[in-house]
């Protein structure tokens, strides 16, 4: 049998194969979990104090074409790690 993501349905091929007992299975797809810890990400940032103005701007631009997309572009997954890790939570 194949495991599959769980949102996409696509196959996880290597992800889950010979997992290690007591150890959990993959069950997203590499593209499924970027997107799911962007949205997270775009969920955080969006109101933080101390961004930029362009900063600001680029994470109202991000979060509008995730809207319509669901999905982010890997230069601005990048750049939306950046703007994460310097955010005060």
């Amino acid at each position: 049998m194949i495991d599959r993501c769980e949102k996409c349905k696509a196959s996880l091929g290597t992800l889950t194969q010979d997992t290690l007992p007591g150890v959990e299975r993959k069950t997203l797809c590499v593209a499924c979990e970027t997107n799911e810890r962007a949205r997270w990400m775009l969920e955080s940032v969006a109101d933080a104090e101390g961004l930029s103005d362009w900063e600001e701007k680029f994470v109202a631009s991000v979060r509008s074409q995730f809207a319509s997309k669901g999905t982010v572009t890997e230069k601005q997954y990048l750049r939306l790690e950046e703007i994460y890790a310097k955010v005060d939570r």
